[in-house]
């Protein structure tokens, strides 16, 4: 992967390419140190070769990104794709807290049509809440996810269940 092509890659062989880099990018291992500059050669062949990766390559990518803390690169990508599918979005979403910074996980959640939207893209946006203490505000976003008709799963009521005891604990504390 040292030396990438210059010039861009013929259509009949998009698949084989794009199933290479798909490849190259699964040996990129959550949280470890050598997955960040791994995923950087890759995506510096990809564009020095022509190719223009899509759906679950950039998803990938962006999640190799977003777990080695590299949420520069991550948003750079993101804001690259004309309409992020459910799972960029996520991904994105779920980093955001992890790095101090839930208001722009809280952007994304805002930015996000209704019409994508998911019971895992809503757990994301209430887990979000509890881990900035926002018990209220994850009770409300699980009213707005059940008005909206989304089904909750366990995962939603652990995290409804952190978000009361929460609340309960500010108002004792408060």
């Amino acid at each position: 992967m040292k030396n990438a092509a210059t010039k861009p890659i013929n259509p009949c062989d998009i698949r084989a390419v794009a199933n290479f880099y798909a490849a190259q990018l699964q040996l990129c291992c959550p949280h470890s140190p050598t997955s960040y500059p791994h995923a950087r050669r890759v995506h510096a062949h990809m564009t020095t070769s022509g190719f223009k990766p899509r759906g679950h390559i950039l998803n990938r990518l962006i999640d190799v990104y977003c777990k080695s803390s590299h949420l520069v690169f991550a948003h750079h990508l993101f804001d690259k794709i004309p309409q992020p599918d459910i799972v960029a979005r996520t991904t994105m979403l779920t980093a955001y807290p992890a790095s101090r910074k839930p208001d722009m996980a809280l952007e994304i959640f805002n930015t996000t049509p209704l019409g994508i939207r998911d019971t895992v893209f809503y757990n994301a946006m209430i887990t979000t809440h509890c881990h900035n203490d926002d018990g209220h505000a994850a009770i409300e976003l699980f009213r707005g996810m059940r008005r909206e008709g989304f089904p909750p799963d366990n995962f939603t009521f652990t995290s409804v269940l952190s978000a009361s005891a929460l609340v309960a604990s500010s108002s004792t504390t408060g």
